[in-house]
């Protein structure tokens, strides 16, 4: 193991106190001679950091004065005679005090990656769950909520540190110092061989590969083959876990795997390799075969011995065609084929796969697998499903399979229907829809983009009024359709009220919302749940359909844009006019021009290109910020930032200058204040809405 020096700062005996309090909590001081003890124990820990908040976050919680004198003698037991500034011999104390073999094998594990690698949760709870780390239960999500359960426990302990990367992707880091002494106590027993992210172009020599180890990690290097010259095969028994991800691999010897029959995790992902060795197939203890996003992979040996393989992930892989042997894989749990370049599904394979409990077949191809709906029948432990279909009876025929319930997650995909990270996804696109379809009755999040849909109102052809649990309806790019709902159907409003996100984009021929069909207004409560609205290009669109005070009391962002005709935001139901009630909602415009809406939950206002808006009729309390580009008749910005006082949640206004010019104030110390924190908009910043906001 190779050690580096680092620089530890020691804090003073009075802040390494309140840090170990802080940490602890105050509750330590209840039991008698708790001060002296707690004293002790930080004078233990030699005023670093590091040991404070681990040694401090394994105490946490105990208020049993035996449990910390105890305590007390351990630490001083494992200090005694430590060389250097002892700060191994801390951690490993806290280590020791994780008192649960998985949750210590859990944070070894995490020495496996590079050095002050950001390590995303998902990927490493499915490690932990294909090493058995993470105990066997029935369903997945048990041991995905375990793995979350036991990273936070690390992480309260002070072992393991929480981080975000990219867009709010949840992750954990290791610091160096714990990585280390993962690393010391991994060089004897367990033994591990870890040289990830070194920049190795070669795999390490023959000496390394000691027969007791049991996990060698070469992630993230810059290996590209495995010749038979470089090394002899590896003679390790006793190996369980290779990692070889994130690598430019091409090929490895057949010989290479000969003496790992002990083999029971195999992590190939990212790598270029296009042709697996036969030896695979001997690997008879393997339980997880990894090969996620080998786009070069071409040809996979047969499976059939593979009895014990519980996970398969061909994500992203370029093979063509289902491995020989499938079918025999009867403890399989775990299969994704997607954004594959599978081609065809045998008949009779996945009705085999009895104990599946996470299937993935959204196969983007010219000639995706048909997937026999009666096949699935058989899979009575599935939690995860997700399908891409281009026939819309095979699309009918998984709705009625999801319909009979069990599953956790699932996603169909009809036509090239896109996918994103939701639970419950029906996703249409460029399909023609001419016939009614199923939706599933627990369906969450609906997105319909650039399909042909034979009729003038969505409900004619997607029984909306079957979805009592959707969450989101995102419309894109779908001519013809006039209103998306009819209130023909009276449990359509019942239904509504869960809907949290309304998305409608580029619907040129948009009029309304509801088809009126009855005379009754649209009950007030419709839209209670609403969060987020947002319209674009809709340019039919006259009056917003949904805005009257207390219909909307959860609406928190409001995104408006590129609609020619839209004149007013708030509708008001006094009395009847037929151009409204294409919204729904009756009113006359002297009533509409007055009326005022209080949105108690609104935070966010983006209004842009919008040529015949005059006013704002909003009271939003919690606002805080206000972008407003290319509105020439807006006059008026009403009560939503013209009264006194000003909303004190506001942080950001910005208004195009033409527009600021044109603002008639009637209370001049409002206007002072907007100004003070206005800035100009030179450009609009939201031309084009995201294709994920969902």
């Amino acid at each position: 193991m190779s050690c580096k020096a680092i620089r530890i700062e020691q804090l003073s005996e009075d802040d390494a106190l309140d840090l170990f309090v802080e940490i602890v909590g105050h509750n330590a001081f209840s039991f008698p001679n708790s001060k002296v003890v707690i004293k002790q124990i930080v004078q233990q820990c030699a005023g670093l950091p590091l040991a404070l908040v681990t040694v401090a976050g394994s105490l946490k919680g105990s208020v049993n004065v035996d449990e910390w004198e105890i305590a007390l003698e351990e630490l001083r037991e494992c200090t005694k005679g430590s060389t250097s500034d002892g700060i191994f011999e801390r951690l490993k104390f806290s280590y020791d005090r994780l008192n649960d073999t998985r949750l210590q094998n859990c944070l070894l594990y995490c020495a496996l990656y590079p050095e002050d690698c950001l390590i995303k949760r998902d990927s490493l709870i499915e490690y932990l769950i294909a090493e058995e780390i993470i105990e066997e239960k029935n369903t997945r999500q048990f041991q995905i909520k375990k793995g979350q359960v036991m990273l936070n426990q690390l992480v309260n302990v002070g072992l393991l540190n929480d981080a975000t990367f990219n867009i709010g992707v949840k992750c954990v880091k290791m610091h160096d110092l714990v990585r280390d002494m993962a690393l010391r106590i991994t060089s004897e027993s367990p033994r591990y061989l870890v040289k990830a992210g070194l920049q190795l172009s070669s795999i390490p020599d023959e000496e390394y590969w000691k027969e007791d180890v049991v996990k060698v990690s070469l992630m993230y290097n810059n290996i590209s083959d495995i010749p038979l010259c470089i090394i002899e095969s590896p003679k390790c028994p006793t190996l369980s876990t290779l990692l070889l991800c994130k690598n430019p691999l091409q090929s490895i010897s057949n010989h290479f795997f000969l003496y790992m029959t002990g083999l029971h995790v195999l992590d190939l992902s990212y790598t270029n390799i296009e042709k697996l060795p036969e030896s695979i197939s001997d690997l008879v203890n393997l339980t997880a075969l990894l090969l996620k996003n080998c786009e070069g992979l071409e040809y996979v040996p047969s499976l059939a011995k593979l009895k014990g393989l519980r996970k398969l992930d061909l994500f992203g892989a370029g093979i063509n065609e289902v491995p020989q042997g499938m079918g025999m894989l009867v403890k399989l749990r775990y299969l994704d084929f997607s954004w594959s370049s599978l081609t065809f599904m045998p008949d009779g394979v996945l009705c085999k796969l009895v104990n599946l409990q996470y299937l993935s077949l959204m196969v983007y191809s010219n000639t995706p697998p048909r997937i026999k709906a009666e096949e699935l029948a058989y899979l009575r432990k599935l939690e995860t499903f997700h399908v891409l279909t281009d026939d819309i009876h095979d699309f009918d025929a998984y709705a009625r399979f999801m319909e009979k319930g069990g599953l956790t997650n699932y996603k169909i995909l009809g036509g090239s229907g896109s996918d994103v990270r939701v639970d419950k996804l029906v996703s249409l696109g460029k399909c023609n829809l001419s016939e009614r379809i199923l939706l599933p009755k627990d369906v969450e999040d609906l997105y319909i983009h650039d399909c042909d849909i034979n009729a003038s109102s969505l409900c004619e052809l997607v029984p909306l009024i079957n979805a009592t649990k959707l969450k989101c309806i995102e419309i894109d790019r779908c001519g013809v359709i006039e209103h998306l709902f009819s209130d023909s159907y009276a449990s359509i409003f019942a239904l509504l009220q869960s809907l949290e996100k309304l998305r409608l984009r580029e619907m040129e021929d948009l009029r309304g919302l509801f088809k009126r069909e009855r005379v009754e207004s649209v009950p007030p409560a419709t839209f209670s749940s609403l969060k987020y609205l947002h319209i674009y290009g809709c340019n039919n669109v006259k009056k917003l359909f949904i805005l009257s005070n207390g219909s909307t009391p959860s609406l928190e962002e409001i995104d408006i844009s590129w609609c020619e005709q839209l004149e007013e935001l708030v509708s008001s139901t006094n009395e009847e006019d037929q151009n409204y009630e294409e919204w729904g909602i009756s009113t006359d415009r002297h009533a509409a021009i007055n009326a005022v809406v209080t949105l108690p939950k609104l935070s966010k206002l983006y209004l842009s290109h919008l040529p015949q808006l005059q006013s704002i009729p909003f009271v939003a309390n919690s606002l805080q910020s206000v972008e407003i580009y290319g509105c020439p008749k807006l006059k008026k910005i009403g009560p939503l930032l013209d009264r006194e006082p000003c909303p004190t949640s506001l942080q950001s206004v910005r208004i195009d200058e033409s527009t600021w010019r044109s603002l008639e104030w009637a209370h001049p110390n409002a206007k002072d204040f907007v100004q003070s924190i206005w800035s100009p908009l030179t450009h609009c910043t939201r031309l084009i809405l995201p294709d994920n906001m969902i």
